[in-house]
């Protein structure tokens, strides 16, 4: 049984259980753009086997920044209300995956 919405929509909690549940990795930002990529693709591949609402996929990756990397997304959030996900995806590349890194992969 998913949500309390019924139509089969699993709740936020239910999906940040699913996260845990399946190993999703924290980020804590640095410099190494190899590592970013990793954690983005790791990420996004546990979105996807637990059928994550669009959603929620900021909040959750949020969840999972830490240290260096919380610090940067606390500086970036006041940008504007509402985040989605492909705005999240553009702010984090800028910053951990810089075009050049991108060029070499």
């Amino acid at each position: 049984q998913h949500g309390a919405a019924g139509f089969g929509h699993p709740s936020y909690l239910e999906m940040m259980r699913e996260m845990q549940r399946i190993g999703t990795p924290f980020f804590e930002g640095g410099s190494e753009p190899e590592q970013a990529d990793e954690w983005r693709q790791r990420l996004e591949r546990n979105f996807s086997s637990v059928r994550c609402p669009e959603e929620y996929r900021v909040e959750l990756a949020v969840h999972y920044l830490s240290g260096d990397a919380h610090l940067w997304w606390r500086s970036i959030v006041t940008r504007r209300a509402m985040w989605t996900w492909g705005e999240f995806l553009a702010e984090f590349n800028a910053k951990y995956f810089p075009q050049e890194a991108r060029d070499r992969f």
